[in-house]
């Protein structure tokens, strides 16, 4: 006959926690998205009458998104995005969706951040914000998880009072929204200040200029910063631009310590696509002026491997893991000195007549030259990409980079420090009307006043 006296009470502590842990299960479709700093709870699959959830919606990877995840610190104090069907031991951040990948990857498991590099970056008088994380997101929930968490982490390394994060979110079907609203309570736990804008500006409506869009929106994401600069540290806050990638914390901060001991005005990471190539080849241009790989006339693209194959000097600084200037870069994020925006006028935009067409963030750059902020570079000990399966495959082909700072240039006798060219390049590669027939066009084409006083010099 059952006795509870017979009966270990530590076995029936341990039964009633399952009973109510699987109670719990149970209503996840009644349950509130509740995250606080510290400790995980589970997401509801369907996000009350969300047309994502009862209609299945898929990832690019065709998996539907319809499962939990958290963010799990380990006792070393590194971190990871862990699936729903991890069994996490100790718990971290904050629990947000997560796709199920289909496949066996492993977590992106990353470091902790680097005191000894880093600490320098919490060392300033002004009492202001003066970092600035800016996100523009659409149908974004299967990377959240990784991106948000290293965001957090990063916010956490820097001090919350020190930092504003601001994102506009483009009307998701995929529970994103759901999701960044959520944010708000870890933002509050942390003492962040997160403005959320939702946005019906489409940059795939084909009556719209898709550059002049994606101009408006990430101009709307520093909104806050541009309206009440004053708010800000006006001399040294640095703006982070952040794509829909899946970083490490490492990542982004690898980006503002470089900006910040180069002098630099914008500092990128390299990016990666799926196939395993350099991804943002439409944007990022070396200082020959080229893009970052050979695209014959054939347009085949078999030499994109060979990255910077023009330009061999910085090639050995790419391959060092050692910083290098370009003329533009973006590459899925971007740590960018905010004066350029609030004392000098920059903004993003669109082509104006006459100039080629280019992406917003090869026009950036050409704004910056012209007023004399061509500190451009990029950091390649990190390498970010746009989901959590080529997340995992380029750290482990490129490297973390606590790996790269570790192996990279200092061992073959090269200067981490950017010998600055003040001058742009020559001539700059505009792609159109296609790769394989490109056009070679001056670095300030679309500024009348410069482009007369070029012409009456020669």
């Amino acid at each position: 006959m059952f006795s509870m006296n017979s009966f270990p009470r530590r076995v029936l502590l341990r039964t009633i926690a399952l009973v109510v842990l699987l109670w719990q299960c149970c209503r996840l479709t009644d349950c509130q998205i509740r995250s606080a700093l510290g400790h995980y709870q589970l997401v509801p699959a369907s996000f009350g009458n969300s047309t994502a959830a009862s209609e299945g919606v898929s990832d690019d990877f065709g998996s539907t998104v319809a499962s939990a995840a958290l963010l799990e610190e380990g006792k070393d104090g590194n971190y990871k995005s862990s699936a729903a069907n991890d069994r996490p031991t100790d718990l971290g951040i904050q629990t947000v969706l997560e796709p199920k990948h289909g496949d066996d990857s492993p977590p992106l498991l990353c470091q902790k951040p680097l005191e000894d590099r880093y600490s320098h970056l919490r060392s300033f008088a002004s009492k202001k914000p003066r970092f600035f994380f800016a996100l523009d997101l659409y149908q974004a929930a299967g990377i959240l998880p990784q991106l948000t968490a290293s965001i957090l982490e990063t916010v956490k390394f820097l001090g919350p009072e020190y930092c504003y994060l601001s994102i506009v979110e483009g009307n998701s079907t995929d529970g994103t929204s759901d999701l960044l609203q959520a944010l708000h309570a870890d933002a509050k736990t942390l003492g962040l200040t997160y403005s959320l804008v939702r946005s019906d500006l489409d940059p795939k409506n084909e009556s719209n200029d898709r550059i002049e869009v994606l101009a408006q929106l990430r101009n709307l994401a520093l909104a806050p910063l541009l309206q009440d600069p004053s708010d800000f540290d006006s001399e040294e806050t640095t703006i982070v631009f952040l794509n829909d990638i899946s970083p490490c914390a490492n990542d982004i901060l690898e980006l503002i310590h470089q900006r910040r001991v180069q002098g630099a005005d914008m500092a990128c990471p390299m990016d990666y696509s799926d196939d395993g190539l350099f991804y943002d080849i439409w944007i990022a241009r070396s200082m020959t002026g080229d893009i970052f790989f050979n695209i014959p006339p054939s347009g085949l693209w078999k030499y994109a491997k060979n990255l910077l194959w023009d330009d061999p000097e910085r090639k050995r600084r790419l391959e060092a893991h050692t910083p290098f200037q370009v003329f533009a870069c973006w590459n899925g994020m971007a740590a960018i000195g905010a004066k350029a925006f609030t004392q000098k006028g920059i903004r993003f935009r669109r082509n104006r007549e006459g100039e080629c067409y280019m992406g917003e963030p090869t026009l950036l750059a050409k704004d910056f030259w012209k007023e004399g902020l061509g500190k451009i570079l990029v950091v390649p000990s990190v390498w970010v990409a746009y989901s959590h399966r080529a997340s995992v495959k380029v750290k482990l082909e490129k490297g973390h980079v606590e790996e790269n700072l570790r192996d990279g240039g200092k061992e073959k006798g090269m200067q981490e420090m950017v010998e600055w060219d003040e001058r742009p390049p020559s001539l700059i590669k505009c792609p159109m009307p296609s790769y394989s027939d490109p056009q070679w066009v001056p670095p300030y084409e679309g500024y009348v006043d410069i482009m007369i006083l070029a012409s009456e010099r020669t």
